[in-house]
C-alpha cells in the first residue's frame, strides 16, 4: 500500500523535473510510510524521497525501534538522528539539485535553514 503511494510521489518528481521531495507534515509521512510518532502535531520525523537514491525516513533515536517495526524497511532506509538535527541530516544526505518541499508545513526559518545548508534549489509546493 505505502509503496504504491511512494511510486505516485516519484511520478510527481518526474512531472516537476525535481530530484527529490522533502515531506515534513506528520500526516503525509504517515500516509507515505505508515510511521507515526506520539504527537500528530510535532515534527518527529522527516521523509525524503529521491529519484536516484531511494526513500529515507529520519527519526529521533527514541523512535528508531518503532520505525523499524512499522515501516517497510525494504523500500525505506531508516536513519536515526537527534531531533533538532533531522533537517541537517536530511539535507546533507542528498546531493540533489532540485528538491520539492511542503510549503504549508515548513516554517520560513526552516526554509531559510534548508536553503543555507544545501546547494539544491528548493521548490515549495
Amino acid at each position: 500500500m505505502h509503496h504504491h503511494r511512494q511510486s505516485a510521489l516519484q511520478s510527481i518528481l518526474t512531472q516537476e523535473h525535481a530530484d527529490a521531495c522533502l515531506i515534513t507534515n506528520p500526516k503525509n509521512i504517515f500516509y507515505l510510510t505508515g510511521f507515526a510518532g506520539i504527537s500528530p502535531y510535532e515534527r518527529e520525523s522527516i521523509f525524503l524521497t529521491t529519484k536516484e537514491h531511494g526513500n529515507f525516513l529520519f527519526v529521533p533515536p527514541m523512535y528508531a525501534e518503532h520505525a523499524h517495526t512499522t515501516v517497510d524497511a525494504t523500500n525505506i532506509t531508516i536513519i536515526s538522528s537527534i531531533p533538532h538535527g533531522l533537517f541537517v541530516t536530511a539535507v546533507t544526505h542528498t546531493t540533489c539539485n532540485t528538491i520539492l518541499c511542503e510549503s504549508a508545513n515548513l516554517t520560513y526559518s526552516e526554509y531559510e535553514f534548508l536553503k543555507a545548508k544545501t546547494r539544491a534549489t528548493l521548490i515549495p509546493k
